[in-house]
């Protein structure tokens, strides 16, 4: 169960709207007609409305401008016609979406290959267009739309994608100073059945199909990896201490620990729940992993604090 970090992750995804950075290949715009409504006054919300319609259209699509509406929004400069400007705009749009999916799903664009990934972010725009001036929050719904995207293993492309979501959450999560086992020496025997423990605030335990942080910890490794691994259920730990976002893979037995102790229940009948996930075996065995489980728990930053 060793954990791995996001070194330095603060700060890497706090961005709003601007100009992309990445290169948008050349394509003429696909021209559909003005709506009717458009002949008309237009207030300026009305033009808004009008021109977010345009540059939101996904652009292999006929979007509702045409070159003689097109002048009632954007005037012509020395060089480009009111239709040219409005597509550098629609473009910029798609670019700047395109590219904060990729800052928040590296990984995944990796697994499916560049073309596919940016095929996929485009239908997803079109599903979710953006609607907030932050960006942060655009990609949360990447997880869902693969599983239900034509893609060659849509479950593994939504593991991958539920774990770098759950990166993402834990950068932006709050986070509190983690306890450690000098803290625990601090409570009197006595006062240990009732106590309770706050989990780390930023936490969130994922139970996937795949081996998806194995995956993704071989990507940042730079190690040869199978485009789709087999199924292998397993569960891991997102959460952030200081400036550090960890990955933790977690056994049953610590999994029924952390949430017990995290839904509020006392520490007796926390390890209650873990003892009797762990019926199947010997006693002492039981009492092995009990003491392992929590352990481990508070080495590697899961709780913090102490309730009494």
């Amino acid at each position: 169960m060793n954990r791995q970090a996001t070194v330095d992750a603060l700060g890497l995804h706090e961005r709003a709207s601007a100009t992309p950075e990445r290169a948008e290949s050349a394509r003429p715009p696909a021209l559909g007609s003005a709506p009717s409504w458009t002949e008309g006054k237009l207030d300026l919300r009305a033009q808004q409305q009008w021109f977010a319609a345009i540059i939101s259209t996904p652009q292999d699509e006929p979007a509702p401008v045409d070159a003689r509406s097109a002048t009632r929004l954007i005037t012509s400069s020395a060089t480009l016609s009111p239709l040219e400007r409005i597509d550098i705009y629609r473009r910029g749009y798609h670019a700047r979406l395109i590219e904060c999916l990729v800052d928040d799903y590296p990984v995944l664009q990796y697994a499916l290959g560049e073309d596919a990934f940016e095929a996929l972010s485009r239908r997803y725009i079109a599903r979710y267009p953006s609607g907030a001036p932050s960006l942060n929050y655009f990609g949360r719904h990447m997880a869902e739309f693969c599983r239900a995207e034509p893609l060659p293993e849509p479950g593994f492309a939504a593991d991958l994608a539920a774990l770098e979501w759950a990166i993402v959450l834990s950068i932006h999560s709050p986070t509190a100073e983690a306890i450690g086992f000098e803290d625990l020496g601090q409570v009197a025997s006595e006062r240990w059945p009732a106590a309770r423990f706050r989990v780390n605030p930023s936490l969130r335990i994922l139970r996937l199909e795949y081996p998806a942080n194995a995956y993704l910890q071989a990507y940042r490794q730079g190690q040869p990896m199978p485009a789709v691994p087999g199924a292998r259920p397993t569960s891991v730990a997102v959460y952030r201490t200081g400036r550090s976002v960890w990955r933790l893979e977690l056994e049953p037995a610590m999994v029924t620990l952390v949430e017990s102790l995290g839904s509020g229940v006392p520490l007796e009948a926390g390890l209650s729940q873990v003892q009797a996930s762990l019926a199947h075996e010997t006693e002492q065995e039981i009492a092995k992993k009990i003491a392992h489980c929590f352990q481990h728990s508070v080495s590697s930053g899961l709780f913090s604090a102490i309730l009494l």
